[in-house]
């Protein structure tokens, strides 16, 4: 659904990957019957969109460094910068892959 936004955003620049992504789903769970057996009639809709990114690494590093300027001492402060420029390498390595959501937990309501 990525690359086809990706390219759909080439003719509609402002629509945000949340709004592709709801309309998207909106139409395949409207068009799977056994999603909506016995509530055809039924109007359904979406509530919430979360999406999970692949960035479990970067937020370690987030966490270290955290606990690093609590413990507030020059062993630690030390550390980082140490942290700070892995973090710095981490984001121009993953950027693009930062950006793009790896699940989505979808709350449907009718």
């Amino acid at each position: 659904m990525w690359t086809k936004w990706k390219e759909y955003i080439n003719q509609n620049p402002k629509i945000t990957f949340k709004e592709y992504f709801r309309e998207e789903v909106l139409k395949q769970v409207k068009t799977i019957p056994a999603a909506l057996e016995g509530h055809q009639n039924t109007p359904i809709d979406i509530a919430t969109i979360y999406f999970a990114y692949p960035n479990g690494q970067l937020i370690k590093l987030l966490d270290k460094r955290g606990d690093n300027i609590i413990k507030n001492n020059e062993k630690s402060l030390k550390k980082c910068g140490e942290i700070e420029e892995k973090i710095a390498n981490l984001l121009k390595e993953k950027n693009e892959e930062f950006k793009r959501p790896v699940a989505a937990f979808v709350t449907f309501i009718n």
